[in-house]
C-alpha cells in the first residue's frame, strides 16, 4: 500500500491498512478512521468475515492500492468509541455515557457481534444509569435494549412486566402501549417471542379476572351465603330513607337478591357490562390489566346491611384480583434468561 492519506482521517493505529468510512447516510462525507484490519476482525467474527472472506469488502478498490470499507449506516460516534477500546488502553474511554449514547454503542455491537469488548466499561456506564423506562415518553423503550444487550436480567423482567401490565390492544386485536404505538412497531422489543408472550400473558390475566366477575354473579345466583334467616335493616343503600326508629327486615332470598343486584350495577357502572353479563357475543375488553384490576380493586364496597357483611361476593372478588396483581406473571421465558446471563458473562455487569 502506498499510502493511507485520506484528508481528516483519524489514525487509530499509524501502520493501519484500512481506512473505514463511516456514517454517510448521517453526514456528508462519512468519518474516515484509520485501523488495524487484524485487530477489529479479531474482535468480531462480523468484520472477520468481511475483511477476510469471500465479500467484496476484503479487495482494496483505489487505484494507489488503498483499502477502504464503507459503513454508511453506522454512527461515527459508537464506532469511534469501538475502535479506541479495542485498538489498545492508549486510547481515551469515557466513564460515563448518556442513555442515548449507551443505546446507540450498543446497535453497532450488537450488528457486529461485539458487545464483549465492552467488559469492564459496561459496569461502569451502568452504574449511573438506572434502567426502569420513567424516561421512556417516545414509547421506544430504549432502556429495554440496553437491559437486553448488557444481561441487566433484573431490570429486564422488571421493564418487561411494567409493558405487560399497561398493555392494550386496538381493535385488531394488536397491542399497543398506552401512548397508542403498536408494540410490533418498536425495534426495542425484538427479542424473540417476546410480543407474543405479552399479548398472551395479558389475555390470559384479563380472561382471568372476567371470569372472576361472571363467578360471583353465578354464585350469587346458585349459592346462597347467608347465614341469616331474618335480619334487621336500619339503612336501605338503594334510597334515601332512614328507619330511625322502625325496623324493616330482609329475609336470606331478599340478601341474595340484593346483592346479586349490587354486583350487577358495579359491573355496569365500570363500563364492563358487555364483557361480563351474558349474551349472545362476548367483545373482547381493549384496555390493559392496570385498567381493569384498579376498576375491580379501587370499586368502593358500599353500604351496611347488619348481620351480613359477609355476603358481599365483590369483597371476595376484590381479594382475588389483588392476588392475580401481586403474582402478576412475567413474559420472559427461559430461553431469554439464558440470553441474558450469557450477555452479563460477556459484559461482566
Amino acid at each position: 500500500m502506498k499510502s493511507l492519506s485520506c484528508g481528516k482521517a483519524f489514525y487509530f493505529d499509524s501502520r493501519g491498512d484500512l481506512v473505514l468510512k463511516v456514517g454517510e447516510a448521517f453526514h456528508e462525507g462519512g468519518c474516515a478512521f484509520v485501523v488495524c484490519s487484524r485487530t477489529v476482525a479479531r474482535w468480531s467474527k462480523v468484520f472477520n468475515a468481511m475483511f477476510f472472506g469471500r465479500f467484496a469488502e476484503s479487495i482494496p478498490s483505489a487505484r494507489d492500492g488503498t483499502w477502504t470499507v464503507a459503513l454508511p449506516e453506522d454512527r461515527a460516534a459508537p464506532v469511534f468509541l469501538i475502535l479506541a477500546i479495542i485498538h489498545g488502553p492508549h486510547q481515551p474511554i469515557p466513564t460515563a455515557l448518556g442513555r442515548d449514547e449507551l443505546f446507540d454503542l450498543l446497535i453497532v455491537t450488537e450488528k457486529y457481534d461485539m458487545t464483549h469488548v465492552l467488559r469492564p466499561w459496561a459496569s461502569k456506564w451502568i452504574r449511573n444509569l438506572p434502567l426502569d423506562n420513567a424516561e421512556n415518553t417516545t414509547g421506544q423503550y430504549r432502556d429495554v435494549w440496553i437491559a437486553w444487550e448488557l444481561g441487566c436480567e433484573a431490570s429486564f423482567c422488571k421493564m418487561l412486566k411494567e409493558i405487560l401490565w399497561d398493555c392494550r390492544v386496538d381493535d385488531s386485536g394488536q397491542p399497543i402501549n398506552v401512548h397508542g404505538v403498536p408494540l410490533s412497531t418498536i425495534p426495542c422489543l425484538e427479542p424473540s417471542s417476546i410480543l407474543e408472550n405479552i399479548s398472551i400473558k395479558r389475555a390470559e390475566l384479563i380472561e382471568r379476572m372476567i371470569n372472576c366477575l361472571r363467578r360471583a354473579m353465578k354464585d350469587s345466583l346458585t349459592m346462597s351465603r347467608c347465614a341469616e334467616e331474618l335480619a334487621e335493616i336500619r339503612h336501605c343503600n338503594c334510597s334515601d330513607v332512614n328507619f330511625d326508629n322502625r325496623s324493616a327486615f330482609i329475609t336470606k332470598e331478599d340478601c341474595d337478591d340484593l346483592f346479586l343486584g349490587r354486583i350487577i350495577r358495579r359491573i355496569r357502572e365500570m363500563g364492563l357490562e358487555e364483557f361480563v353479563l351474558p349474551r349472545a357475543t362476548f367483545s373482547s375488553y381493549l384496555g390493559s390489566i392496570h385498567d381493569l384490576s384498579d376498576l375491580i380493586i379501587l370499586e368502593e364496597v358500599d353500604g351496611h346491611v347488619e348481620g351480613h357483611d359477609s355476603c358481599d361476593l365483590w369483597t371476595d372478588v376484590q381479594i382475588e384480583v389483588e392476588q392475580m396483581v401481586d403474582e402478576l406473571p412475567s413474559p420472559v421465558t427461559e430461553m431469554h434468561l439464558e440470553y441474558l446471563r450469557n450477555q452479563a458473562k460477556k459484559t461482566g455487569v
